[in-house]
């Protein structure tokens, strides 16, 4: 019984120690397993904390790479986005040659094929937008320019115009354009383009050639272009002296010339406005631009009563349609009876509904008083209205016609 008992003991004894060791085991295990994920968890630590010091990394690099697209977005001038491949917007304003007259259809148009040629060699999209009016002049430009909407900037502004003005203002208000443009879109180009329809330098050609260079705006000429080619203008302009199709693309290939050579240049643009050939381009500093249905229309007059200031100005003008037969229109200031503006229109023409590529479109702005007129008169008086300003048609059944087509009244000031 004895030797039973003590063999009990050993057997317990045994038992203990096996679990024991049991126990130290599983300590050993759990403590490894610890260990073991304390350093994977920290392996797993360092490597998120890589990714994300990375993802920081990445962030901040995409975030200056962005900063400076937006940079090269407001400040890139034409040229320049260009040559980073940025979208560019262009404004045309122009004549008939312009418009394209002469071209077989509108995509033959040189404005339409330059937009294809900067597309295609720059792998951009370019928005042309082409205010060109046919027969008109270069008043409707400066016009034009001062319309457009100032928060939908241009990065390019075209100007095509001298065959339809007259030698002894056209100066003016050619530079009036410019300083219009350079005013309102700082940061934009212009060109000038010198027209080939009198296959010659034109005192109009001289003028833009002498105003380009004043101004350091490339201008593209036509002329001397033309006279490059083998056959110089034949197949390049049609018998009324308007650009064919061969003639739209020479158009096109200069200013294209011109363009690229100022873009592998990475050409930027002057910081002040040059100081202004002619004293008198500072009347064209504002312009007021009061639509028809500003004022009351009473059979074919239309009165604008004045509220507040005064409205004065040196140039008068007016946008309307043109009209077939005789025709007038008057504007006073105020009641005084003295003639702040007026026309004569003997208009022979016929017009079609819309548009026109290569007929006469009835869409016009002309000067209205004896400032600079279509005579080349100048006079030194400032118009001004305290109460109203009235623009009167014949009380006739064209008259009428006419007093229907009337836009805008047009009175620009100096600054």
């Amino acid at each position: 019984m004895q030797k039973y008992k003590n063999k009990v003991r050993i057997n317990l004894g045994e038992t203990t120690i096996v679990y024991m060791l049991i126990c130290v085991i599983l300590l050993t295990l759990i403590s490894l397993l610890f260990i073991f994920d304390h350093y994977e968890n920290a392996d797993e630590t360092r490597r998120l904390e890589n990714l994300a010091y990375q993802g920081r990394q990445d962030e901040i690099k995409n975030e200056a790479e962005q900063a400076a697209i937006r940079e090269r977005e407001e400040n890139d001038s034409f040229y320049q986005r260009l040559a980073d491949g940025l979208d560019v917007r262009i404004l045309i304003v122009g004549d008939s040659i312009g418009n394209g007259r002469g071209a077989s259809a509108p995509e033959y148009t040189w404005a339409e094929l330059l937009k294809d040629d900067l597309e295609r060699e720059y792998g951009i999209s370019a928005d042309v937008v082409n205010r060109s009016m046919n027969d008109s002049t270069a008043y409707s430009g400066y016009v034009n320019v001062m319309l457009e909407d100032e928060n939908e900037p241009y990065h390019a502004v075209l100007v095509c115009f001298g065959e339809d003005d007259r030698q002894n203002n056209f100066d003016v208000y050619y530079e009036g354009i410019i300083r219009a443009a350079q005013k309102k879109y700082p940061r934009a180009a212009i060109l000038s383009i010198m027209e080939n329809t009198s296959r010659r330098y034109t005192d109009n050609m001289q003028v833009i050639h002498r105003l380009s260079e004043l101004y350091g705006i490339p201008c593209a000429d036509t002329i001397s272009a033309a006279d490059y080619r083998e056959n110089q203008y034949e197949g390049i302009l049609n018998d009324a002296g308007y650009p064919t199709d061969e003639g739209q693309r020479l158009y096109a290939d200069t200013l294209m010339a011109l363009i690229r050579t100022n873009a592998e240049q990475y050409t930027d643009l002057p910081d002040a406005l040059t100081e202004m050939a002619d004293e008198d381009t500072a009347w064209f500093g504002t312009l007021n631009a009061i639509p028809s249905d500003a004022f009351a229309r009473q059979g074919n007059t239309f009165v604008y009563e004045v509220h507040g200031e005064a409205v004065s100005g040196k140039i008068i003008g007016i946008e309307y349609d043109y009209v077939t037969g005789n025709n007038n229109c008057l504007i006073y200031f105020d009641s005084t009876g003295q003639i702040a503006g007026q026309a004569i229109f003997n208009n022979t023409l016929q017009y079609d509904s819309g548009d026109q590529l290569n007929g006469s479109n009835p869409h016009h702005i002309r000067v209205m008083n004896e400032w600079i007129s279509d005579y080349g008169t100048v006079s030194g008086r400032i118009v001004s209205a305290s109460n109203q300003i009235r623009v009167v048609f014949p009380e006739n059944a064209n008259g009428t016609v006419q007093a229907d087509s009337f836009r805008r009244l047009l009175i620009s000031d100096a600054e």
